[in-house]
């Protein structure tokens, strides 16, 4: 893999935060490794049970975002398809989400995890196909030149940014990508910056919700009492989600076991849920975390939305102005 491929959609954030994954910027390994394109943003329902004010402030930080994806691919498409190159544009998702700040892992509704589970089979059939474009069909030669012309030379010069939360990251200034998003944000430092920043602000809160004690000790409690329904070391929710996933992708368990397996694990969850009150106590300590973030890059917060207004106008222009980037 070229060096201007790997950086320019980094998967991870150095510093305060450790090797976090930022779901805005990163394409999968296996994606970059084949030279495709990063999955589109997906839609994600609305926290229930959060304080609404505060979901709707931490969803507010992409307010635009349909648009300005939708005008970085045709940016994209324009500059690829200029150069003799297939592109497909990838859809905008119909409405802004947050890409990170996705349904509760937790929480679910005793009717609903007695007859459909945590619904894990129906996530993995509804996967992105990862390259829209084809371009695991096109010859060696063809592939690196779709890469290069996507991705970025080799040798292209790095853009750096220091993020608000600490830590630094990175991406090549070359290729299609980055001249699309260079010309809709006016700079692409600003760009890796805040739109990182954006993609890690719910994952910061939530790090810090998981170190506070009062939760630990939520998912203790939480533990034994899964054990007592006879299953033992599952550490919280989350686990037991990532066990009845792994079910279903492990193709020596048939499919309607791996469903009947995880309903009955579902519902043991869902009852300890409920003699608990653990979703309520969990949604209660994860929005103190959430309004302490807020409340701490209030400052960072409004430079974010400056910057996204900006190119907000700039996306409104793109669609009536054919000329390709430059």
């Amino acid at each position: 893999m070229v060096r201007g491929r790997k950086w320019l959609l980094t998967g991870c954030v150095a510093g305060a935060l450790g090797a976090t994954s930022i779901a805005v910027l990163v394409t999968s390994p296996v994606a970059q490794s084949r030279g495709q394109e990063a999955p589109a943003p997906q839609a994600t329902g609305r926290l229930s049970g959060h304080d609404p004010e505060l979901i709707r402030e931490i969803e507010g930080l992409f307010a635009g975002e349909g648009v300005r994806f939708a005008a970085t691919e045709e940016l994209v498409y324009r500059c690829m398809t200029g150069k003799g190159l297939p592109y497909v544009k990838r859809q905008a998702p119909d409405r802004d989400i947050n890409p990170t700040l996705a349904s509760d892992s937790y929480g679910t509704p005793l009717s609903e995890a007695s007859t459909v589970g945590y619904r894990s089979a129906e996530r993995l059939r509804t996967a992105e196909d990862a390259d829209p474009s084809g371009v695991g069909r096109l010859s060696a030669a063809d592939r690196e030149r779709w890469g290069e012309a996507f991705f970025g030379k080799e040798d292209a010069p790095v853009v750096r940014a220091t993020l608000p939360q600490g830590g630094t990251t990175e991406t090549s200034s070359d290729g299609c990508l980055s001249k699309a998003r260079l010309r809709l944000y006016g700079s692409l430092r600003d760009w890796l910056k805040w739109s990182t920043f954006a993609g890690s602000f719910a994952i910061e809160a939530q790090q810090h919700a998981t170190a506070d004690v009062r939760l630990a000790e939520l998912n203790r409690r939480w533990s034994d009492c899964m054990a007592e329904s006879g299953y033992e070391g599952i550490k919280d929710p989350e686990s037991a989600r990532e066990m009845a996933a792994r079910g279903h992708a492990d193709p020596s368990i048939d499919s309607a076991k791996a469903q009947n397996d995880e309903v009955r694990l579902a519902t043991a969850d869902a009852r300890c849920d409920t003699a608990l009150g653990y979703a309520q106590s969990r949604r209660k300590i994860e929005d103190e975390h959430y309004a302490a973030a807020l409340a701490k890059h209030k400052a960072n917060i409004a430079d974010l939305r400056k910057m996204n207004d900006r190119a907000l106008a700039k996306a409104h222009k793109i669609f009536g102005d054919r000329s390709q980037p430059r």
